[in-house]
């Protein structure tokens, strides 16, 4: 089996995302499980050698001539890989690649691709757009299985496309197939911490979160809020209207669940568009996995009434609430909760996996 990936590069995402995925299916399934990937010609050799380094089995080429061009590499592909294997492709472009060359392949959904190219022109090239919605299209329709992060995703599949057969599976973002660490259950002073952890892309709404907790900062002298994320003109404004109450970190992955599980609330608000209505975000779970309560908007992906559900946090709608610490019990339940639901080796992550393989399976009788 395959896990072919195009255009992602190494990060704590990719690492826990795919490289993780790899490892777990090979042992999952009691296949190996090859990792192809395909990153940009720019710093490949670095790149390349990250990936190398956590994965040796791990198969790496440069899209040599530019991503615009990526049908080249569809030759190349069929040329590396074995014939009559199952794949599975991370996003619309490798499935394409993967279409037509494989016994059986699955579409591993990550986002509303067409909603990301007409909201925020994630592609920068128009003909480049024009090619991912189209592969987008044919990866719901034409693939032998698909992975959904959200039940909101497939709700856009059927919306968009026309998608109407039950030949899936939803798995959020999860975590590691093990545990991060031990969580910090006492903090030193009586203050209430908030922290956003993430990038700073458009979709993440750093502007709105900046207000609202401008707003809840002047509200409640003993809110501090943690940044982290790269620098950012908005945060710097920020933190210098709060210099004793804000900062801002950048930190290796393995860093953040330390500095997390010092919080109690995880930010995760976001505006109101398809992007991020069908999303799921790693966040979500390293929060929860680092005993924080969320404070997240509404209909963001599924999370936003899994947080009702699970009384794991507060639906944000024009303004943070009054908050108070999270206690050491509230923080280990949370914790729990985390365990439940978004580790690869919990029971509900690996039964949707085994759905995944057996259905598979069973499209060869």
């Amino acid at each position: 089996m395959y896990y072919i990936t195009f255009n992602d590069t190494p990060s704590g995402i990719y690492q826990s995302q795919v490289i993780d995925v790899v490892t777990y299916l090979s042992h999952l399934g009691d296949v190996e499980v090859k990792l192809i990937a395909f990153l940009p010609y720019s710093n490949f050799k670095e790149n390349k050698k990250k990936i190398k380094m956590q994965l040796p089995s791990a198969v790496v080429f440069p899209i040599f001539l530019g991503i615009t061009r990526w049908r080249m590499l569809k030759p190349l592909l069929k040329i590396i890989t074995k014939k009559g294997e199952v794949t599975i492709c991370r996003g619309p472009i490798a499935t394409e690649l993967a279409l037509g060359s494989f016994r059986k392949v699955v579409y591993d959904g990550r986002a509303a691709v067409k909603a990301e190219v007409e909201e925020f022109n994630v592609t920068g090239n128009k003909q480049l757009g024009v090619d991912f919605i189209k592969a987008e299209k044919n990866a719901v329709l034409q693939s032998d299985y698909r992975i959904a992060v959200s039940n909101k995703l497939v709700d856009y599949w059927e919306k968009e496309f026309g998608y109407q057969v039950d030949k899936h599976i939803v798995i959020p973002c999860t975590l590691a197939s093990k545990s991060s660490g031990e969580l910090l259950m006492n903090k030193n002073d009586d203050s209430i911490k908030l922290v956003f952890s993430g990038g700073t892309g458009a979709w993440q709404s750093i502007d709105f979160v900046a207000n609202l907790c401008r707003k809840a900062m002047k509200e409640n002298a003993t809110i501090n809020v943690l940044f982290l994320t790269k620098e950012n003109r908005v945060l710097a404004d920020f933190i210098k209207e709060f210099p004793d109450r804000c900062e801002r970190k950048w930190l290796k992955h393995e860093e953040v669940f330390n500095e997390l599980s010092e919080c109690d609330y995880g930010i995760l608000i976001r505006e109101q568009n398809v992007t991020n209505q069908v999303a799921s975000p790693v966040k979500f779970a390293e929060y929860l996995n680092a005993g924080l309560k969320v404070l997240i908007s509404g209909n963001l992906g599924d999370f936003s009434e899994f947080v009702k559900e699970n009384a794991c946090g507060i639906v944000i709608e024009d303004e943070i609430p009054e908050l108070i610490s999270v206690s050491p019990s509230e923080k280990k339940r949370l914790n729990e909760i985390a365990n439940q639901y978004f580790y690869k080796n919990s029971e509900k992550i690996k039964s949707s996996y085994f759905k995944m393989l057996k259905s598979l399976s069973e499209l060869d009788k």
